[in-house]
């Protein structure tokens, strides 16, 4: 009983502990994911808000913060580079791009989608403009290399790595949890082994003292004893030796005798009292020992009935993620399964022979006429975190765009073409129908 209440104390401390945790973790996470979607508007303004404000304006030294804050210098380039533009100011729009560029070059993990496509189509458009020459489409320029994004691979595979990195995150601090629960249960044993021992010893010194006592007030009688048996041999001789002094002896013998029998009552009484006082002592430290195991008894049902309450609002939000992710899955699971069916039918048909468009992928290969599709991942080997699908477009004049599609587990999937904002409904349509496989 000792070591389940004990156990239900630090256990109450470290989950409040925890989930306070929880709870700064979850809001840090929800202004974080405020702040993506703002950049994903390109809506610097209410991106500026959210980043001054807590709890990320006191959290600027946090890795996301700060790649979130390199990504906003580089939406600032392209905002302001596209606006020099607009007012012809060629040579501003040139500084703007070149100051973009050299972001995306020094922290090139961090963009992975159209960032340095849309800069170098503002350096082009200034240049030109300063040669008096007008853009002219939005297409992407044939003989262009697209950026490498690493080799590709399934994208069951990509989604499969990307929710279980996304899953292991999340779940760290759980594991944590639990690992050091082993550790909290063996120091919750070794204190209740002391406390045992220190009660063992209080019993132990108390049984001493009894037995110390029972041993004196035995030679105490012992003593008396002897002392009678030693007299009544005395009065034996003395009055077998002198019968006339028989009177004064027997006076002497009364009077012994009342001074024998007030000194042993003496010592019963002062033993009676010992006992008395170390019965109470007993009784007392037994009726704490009770008191004190009531009171804690109490406070743990108390706070097993907190930790009911918690698991049961744990366990709803568990849920109403749980159905959120499922409803977000099902979306795409049919379109999925047709460029399944289309990738099977492409990887068993002999792959048909043409010069291409110019345009060519990160290994030097020109993109065939169709829709071209290829899956990448960002992240750690193993671990990925962001999951790219870019198709790539190539009609019948040789026009090429670009789509690229960026999932994570925790912000909204967003769909760009030629490096602009497009909806899923014009991802699917514009690019759906794919031909080709990188």
């Amino acid at each position: 009983m000792t070591r389940l209440i004990v156990f239900f104390s630090l256990f109450i401390v470290c989950n409040s502990s925890f989930h306070a945790q929880g709870n700064s973790n979850e809001a840090f996470n929800d202004q974080l994911a405020k702040a993506e979607k703002a950049l994903l508007d390109k809506d610097l303004s209410k991106l500026k808000t959210i980043l001054s404000s807590e709890p990320l304006k006191s959290k600027q030294k946090n890795p996301k913060i700060k790649q979130l804050t390199t990504k906003v210098t580089v939406l600032e380039t392209i905002i302001n580079g596209n606006n020099n533009l607009t007012t012809e100011k060629w040579d501003d729009a040139i500084i703007e791009a070149d100051k973009g560029l050299f972001f995306i070059q020094s922290n090139s993990s961090l963009f992975v989608g159209s960032e340095k496509q849309e800069l170098d189509k503002i350096k082009l458009d200034a240049e030109n403009g300063k040669k008096g020459i007008k853009s002219s489409s939005s297409t992407v320029t044939n003989g262009a290399q697209l950026d490498d994004l690493g080799d590709p691979i399934d994208y069951k595979v990509g989604r499969d790595q990307m929710m279980k990195t996304y899953s292991d995150e999340k779940n760290a601090p759980f594991l944590a949890f639990e690992k050091n629960k082993d550790t909290m249960n063996q120091e919750n044993i070794r204190r209740e082994k002391l406390v045992l021992k220190g009660v063992n010893d209080s019993q132990k010194s108390l049984d001493s003292a009894q037995v110390k006592m029972g041993i004196e007030k035995e030679k105490s009688i012992q003593s008396i004893d002897k002392n009678r048996k030693e007299y009544q041999v005395q009065r034996d001789e003395v009055m077998r030796s002198n019968e006339e002094k028989k009177n004064t002896i027997a006076e002497d013998v009364r009077t012994s005798n009342k001074e024998i029998e007030k000194e042993l009552t003496t010592i019963n009484k002062t033993n009676k009292e010992r006992i008395e006082i170390i019965n109470d002592n007993i009784d007392s430290s037994s009726n704490k020992r009770q008191k004190f195991r009531e009171e804690n008894y109490k406070q743990n049902e108390k706070r097993i009935v907190s930790i009911s309450e918690n698991q049961k609002d744990f366990d709803s939000l568990s849920q109403i993620s749980k159905a959120s992710r499922t409803e977000a899955s099902n979306n795409n699971a049919q379109l999925v399964a047709d460029n399944l069916k289309s990738l099977d039918k492409y990887r068993q048909s002999e792959p048909t022979k043409t010069k291409g468009s110019g345009l060519i992928n990160s290994k030097g290969v020109p993109y065939e006429k169709g829709i071209t599709q290829g899956v990448f991942s960002k992240g750690e080997k193993g671990k990925t975190q962001v999951l790219i699908t870019r198709r790539v477009r190539i009609d019948e004049n040789n026009n090429a765009d670009i789509y690229l599609r960026n999932e994570t587990p925790n912000t909204v999937t967003t769909y760009t073409k030629n490096g602009s904002v497009i909806t899923e409904y014009a991802w699917s349509i514009e690019s759906g129908n794919v031909t080709h496989w990188e």
